[in-house]
């Protein structure tokens, strides 16, 4: 233990270290810019409402009107949401 001690370079082993550390946080800086940039390339304006729209297709296939559900206040269950039905809280 003691001759691997003195063969090694203590100072030269920190350098190398803190090079390593450096460069490990330039590549995380230019990994999250990548991501960044492949996000606002593949994200299209206008995909939310495409979305939107595919949503409420497949809703009104199925015989779901979710807006009419809302406005109406009615809950999943059958509940009334609106605050004079509620029960009172114990």
């Amino acid at each position: 233990m003691v001759m691997m001690n003195r063969q090694m370079n203590l100072p030269a082993m920190q350098r190398i270290l803190q090079n390593f550390e450096i460069e490990s946080e330039k590549m995380d800086m230019k990994q999250e810019m990548m991501a960044d940039v492949m996000g606002d390339i593949f994200e299209e304006e206008g995909e939310e409402e495409a979305t939107d729209e595919i949503i409420n297709q497949v809703l009104d296939e199925i015989g779901i009107n979710l807006s009419s559900e809302v406005s109406n206040g009615v809950h999943a269950f059958g509940v009334l949401t609106q605050p004079n039905h509620l029960p009172a809280a114990r």
